[in-house]
């Protein structure tokens, strides 16, 4: 005695339709194609990834040219709001030492900069009017500044 088959269409494995094993496989195939896609995007270097400003960075890296006298000279550009010891050395590095250097740096330039070694996450914004007031030896006015600066955030 022969069975009925189960629907009009064409039925294997005890009666479950092609068509639905093959969009099972098919969606779990699709499934793993977007996990390597994801973890291979999630690897990129942050600055590959997105840039918080729309501008492109150029290829060409900004240096800041040193004289002799200046390499002994280096103020504590950790001072300043939103400098840490990290950013602080690779300013150093790139030849922004001093407060006075810093402070005629543009905003545009620093935040190029730190693209350039994906610290991405800080705003250089008010770091040339921080320290302008430093190298000057406004010490009051700056303690002041980065008290707005931190009350702004808050």
């Amino acid at each position: 005695m022969k069975s009925k088959p189960c629907c009009k269409s064409n039925c294997n494995l005890r009666g479950v339709p092609t068509l639905y094993w093959l969009s099972l496989i098919l969606g779990f195939l699709l499934v793993v194609f977007l996990f390597f896609i994801t973890k291979k995007r999630n690897n990129r270097p942050v600055s590959q990834q997105m840039s918080m400003s729309k501008r492109t960075v150029s290829k060409t890296e900004i240096i800041v040219e040193a004289s002799s006298k200046d390499s002994e000279e280096k103020d504590d550009l950790t001072i300043l709001s939103g400098i840490g010891p990290v950013i602080s050395d690779y300013l150093h590095s790139r030849g922004i030492s001093t407060f006075e250097k810093l402070s005629k740096m543009q905003p545009n330039d620093l935040q190029d900069l730190l693209i350039q070694r994906n610290l991405r996450l800080n705003n250089a914004e008010t770091w040339p009017h921080q320290a302008k007031l430093a190298a000057s030896k406004q010490w009051q006015a700056l303690n002041t500044y980065i008290k707005e600066l931190k009350n702004l955030h808050k």
